[in-house]
């Protein structure tokens, strides 16, 4: 599977002066909390102390606890798309087949290698008010359109739909596959993509 360095993490982004807002300083250690301690211990109190900022200047940013979390959301979907537009330039500019579903898996097991899906451990939030998927429905309908341009739309599709099935096992925490397995899978996955086929076509050729 293609590599890329300096691919963008979970970190808030830091602003050209060294700082960051208030507000991204927020998202970033409400993040921090939902990974370490998991959503039901997510308060604004605790926020705003790992913040460093007061509770009056983190309810001027986000007023409620679900505009946080559908910040936390946001900001997922925002490094995904960014992780998927390095990983698909370097697809592209090498003439790799397949490059756009490629781009979102691979960009998904960089930021989830790195600190884990931030949306996980936020069911609770997402089954009290839906609209807060709103973002990451935009993006999937979005790629979903733009798989159709890949070499092979329909394997393409298969690949998004295993990509997503993965993705699936770790927010609901019903994954009980071995890192080894996860890895093998993704790496059979690429090389399907990539147009090199599967383990039994590699090991066999006509006439044998």
């Amino acid at each position: 599977m293609a590599k890329v360095n300096g691919m963008p993490g979970t970190d808030v982004a830091v602003r050209a002066k060294g700082r960051p807002s208030s507000r991204e300083r927020i998202v970033s250690a409400a993040g921090d909390l939902v990974r370490s301690q998991g959503a039901a211990r997510l308060s604004l109190e605790a926020v705003a102390e790992k913040a460093e900022i007061s509770k009056g200047g983190l309810l001027y940013n986000f007023p409620t606890k679900g505009a946080l979390v559908g910040a936390l959301i946001a900001d997922y979907v925002e490094q995904l798309q960014k992780a998927r537009a390095c990983h698909l330039e370097a697809l592209q500019s090498s003439g790799e087949r397949n490059s756009v579903v490629r781009s979102h898996i691979m960009a998904n097991a960089t930021i989830c290698e790195r600190a884990g899906p931030p949306p996980a451990g936020i069911l609770a939030a997402i089954a009290e008010d839906n609209t807060l998927l709103e973002p990451i429905r935009a993006y999937a309908s979005t790629l979903v359109e733009r798989i159709e341009a890949d070499d092979d739309a329909d394997l393409s599709l298969i690949a998004y739909l295993v990509g997503e099935g993965l993705c699936a096992l770790e927010l609901f925490q019903t994954n009980t596959l071995t890192e080894d397995q996860r890895k093998r899978a993704l790496t059979l996955l690429d090389r399907l993509l990539a147009g090199g086929g599967g383990p039994a076509q590699a090991a066999a050729s006509p006439g044998e």
